[in-house]
């Protein structure tokens, strides 16, 4: 199974990628996700379950009790070998998602210049293990791909043509990977009884929605996702119906997952909007029973986790869209292609599914979603594109200060604006900044910069600095005066160089940790580019520390120089 991050229907492509996967394949091209959040998407796939059945909401620290019986620890008990290789966040073992798995492969080494594991390298790592664990044991494999998620990095053609730092760009490497773990399988002799399902755990959003944020977004963009089944043993006189439109969602992938291994599905006798549909009897035989009457739940945790809301749930009925929430809001997918022009809510059909729908949720305790405040709204869709980018253009950085002319007292607004003040040298601005936030370190830097003369410096930390009798191992002995250990490593290297001592063992002790914490502040940026869905670290990593403000000061900036290059001889290092 390969599992396909961040990718919508509309951009799948079979004439442009896949090449023989699409054509041996059956496109059921109404697919949809269970959540819009990776990690339960993926939980739905592996037992057979909605969120909230399972219990996975979200891409937190939320994660599957072993109480759920995965479909990996089914086949396992039936002798199937079984492995799954995950290419960065937020598909990590903590999730829970490793029960059943004899091999969990989520060991990256994280480095500035690669958040991710490549396709490429992920395949190559699937081959080994079935070249070393398989032999002729039947196996079931996830191949987790992340890179969609990271159109800011540039990739390498097998011709070695470097690609655009794009989506499409990102998406050209996927292609090219795939097609190469279809030409392997063949040079192995396992491309015909190898069944492979391509799926997209969620798609990505395409257009601006004023009161939308991305990550709780429920139109078909981010909800509709490619789903290809290539059989096993195609044989030319079985009759296989090569286009099913059908309405299906994870958990009917789950169901002819296990019914390609036990032959069966078993019930899971829980209430539901509407029970799972084989999707292997509809390949063969194209019926259509009862799948025009069911329903299809989809959701996101995420304004529950990240805003304290609600979960918002939609509900996928035939050609309708039904969000269950206030005000009350309906669409037509057929007709409305992109879900721009709301349906009456007054129609005496419509009520009686939503009335279905409300009765289902709040019997199980959940109250209908409201969108958060624009304000919060606003904050997400800034973030988004301002980190997004790879440089803040004079809209950008505009429209960043009237998010924080609005909202002048939250953190995260107040160091981004400080951030890329300090990029762009812009010390007056950064002035102006510290005295409206009352930040005496800002005040400081910007002061020191523009050349006006302060008669105090507050900071205890930065008080250090003027110390030039300080010894370097009295500089890492001052926690008592600075709790910030990463200056003292960092005063205490360049004490170390002033005073003509061995300076190395300081400055390799300041670049490992520096090293960390600027991997995390990349993390961070890349997270709030993604609308903050990966479980990443709480602390203020997007605000300017002491270090880069000190290095900012004139008489600091060869020490940040020396610092870069260090830098990036450790990350060639660890690459």
């Amino acid at each position: 199974m390969l599992a396909i991050d961040s990718m919508a229907f509309e951009d799948l492509d079979c004439d442009q990628t896949f090449g023989v996967l699409c054509e041996e394949s059956v496109l059921f091209s109404n697919a949809y996700t269970t959540s819009v959040l990776s990690v339960p998407a993926l939980t739905s796939i592996l037992t057979s379950k909605y969120p909230l059945e399972h219990g996975v909401w979200h891409n937190g620290r939320q994660y599957l009790s072993g109480t759920n019986e995965t479909l990996p620890e089914k086949l396992v008990k039936k002798g199937v070998r079984t492995a799954l290789f995950s290419g960065g966040p937020p598909i990590w073992r903590k999730s829970g998602l490793s029960q059943g798995f004899e091999l969990f492969d989520d060991y990256i080494s994280l480095s500035p210049n690669r958040l991710y594991r490549g396709a490429k390298k992920n395949i190559e790592l699937f081959f080994e293990w079935l070249d070393e664990n398989v032999g002729n044991s039947s196996f079931f494999s996830v191949i987790y791909f992340p890179d969609l998620q990271f159109p800011q990095v540039a990739t390498q053609s097998n011709l070695g043509v470097v690609r655009e730092k794009t989506y499409a760009g990102q998406l050209s490497e996927l292609n090219e990977s795939i097609e190469g773990l279809v030409n392997q399988l063949k040079r192995l002799n396992r491309w015909k009884d190898t069944t492979i399902i391509l799926v997209g755990l969620n798609g990505h959003p395409k257009r601006f929605r004023e009161r939308e944020i991305g990550a709780y977004q429920l139109f078909s963009e981010n909800i509709r996702i490619p789903l290809l089944i290539k059989p096993f043993q195609v044989r030319t006189d079985r009759k296989v119906t090569w286009n099913v439109d059908k309405a299906v969602n994870h958990v009917d992938t789950s169901r002819a997952i296990e019914e390609i291994f036990l032959k069966r599905h078993a019930s899971t006798h829980v209430e539901r909007l509407g029970e799972s549909r084989s999707l292997l009897k509809v390949m063969n035989s194209n019926s259509t029973g009862k799948w025009l009457d069911r329903l299809l739940l989809v959701e996101s945790g995420w304004p529950n986790w990240r805003l304290s809301g609600k979960t918002r749930f939609g509900v996928i009925a035939g050609e309708k869209l039904v969000f269950y929430q206030k005000p009350l809001l309906a669409f037509n997918m057929w007709s409305d292609r992109f879900q721009v022009s709301p349906v009456d809510v007054s129609d005496e059909n419509f009520k009686l599914l939503y009335g279905t729908i409300e009765k289902f949720l709040s019997k199980k305790g959940f109250e209908k979603f409201q969108y958060p405040s624009r304000e919060k709204i606003f904050k997400y869709q800034i973030g988004r594109r301002i980190w997004k980018s790879q440089s803040l253009s004079e809209d950008g950085m505009n429209e960043l200060k009237a998010l924080f002319l609005g909202n002048p007292n939250d953190r995260d607004i107040q160091g981004w604006l400080a951030s890329h003040l300090l990029r762009l040298e812009d010390w007056k601005g950064l002035l102006h900044l510290g005295k409206r936030i009352k930040n005496d370190i800002l005040i400081y830097v910007a002061s020191e910069n523009l050349g006006i003369p302060l008669n105090t410096l507050v900071d205890s930390c930065f008080k250090l600095l003027e110390k030039e009798n300080l010894s370097p191992d009295e500089a890492l002995g001052s926690f008592r005066v600075c709790n910030d250990d990463q200056f003292l490593r960092f005063l205490a290297w360049m004490r170390a160089h002033n005073l003509k001592r061995d300076a190395e063992p300081f400055l390799e002790s300041f670049i490992r940790g520096h090293y960390y914490w600027a991997l995390d502040e990349i993390v961070q940026a890349y997270n709030w580019g993604n609308n903050r869905v990966w479980d990443t670290s709480e602390r203020d990593q997007l605000f300017p520390t002491r270090v880069l403000l000190a290095w900012s000061l004139p008489k600091f900036r060869k020490f940040r120089n020396i610092a870069n290059q260090r830098l990036q001889l450790l990350t060639n290092e660890i690459e």
